[in-house]
């Protein structure tokens, strides 16, 4: 089973730093094959800061094996307004560290990808 979540702002906009790459590989399964989304489900979860992400998360994280988060190079979204105070790993983003602290108890993995932006020629 796949889960994708997307974290809304209290507006409903995207924050393309949590969801990217999940909501594109469900759009990407659902243009090529329609039929083969059986076990996918998507969850949208609106929050207006980062500790209501923050507490969104510890509410889901026992439910999963493994995590994949995407990681954005300083970026400032509502979502996780607050956070940035107490990351400790900036290589791993706000919410890779979140996800690693010891406040959030479960057994998963935590895979964290970062796309590779490309320079003008």
């Amino acid at each position: 089973m796949l889960s994708a979540t997307k974290i809304l702002d209290e507006v409903g906009n995207n924050v393309p730093a949590i969801s990217l790459q999940l909501v594109s590989l469900k759009d990407a399964m659902a243009i090529s094959n329609p039929r083969s989304v059986k076990n996918l489900t998507y969850i949208q979860e609106q929050v207006k800061d980062g500790p209501e992400t923050s507490t969104f998360l510890q509410s889901i994280v026992g439910d999963f094996q493994l995590i994949i988060v995407g990681r954005r190079y300083k970026s400032k979204d509502p979502q996780t307004f607050g956070l940035e105070e107490w990351c400790e790993f900036q290589e791993i983003w706000i919410i890779g560290d979140l996800l690693s602290s010891l406040d959030f108890v479960g057994n998963y993995s935590l895979l964290i990808v970062q796309q590779q932006l490309q320079r003008a020629a």
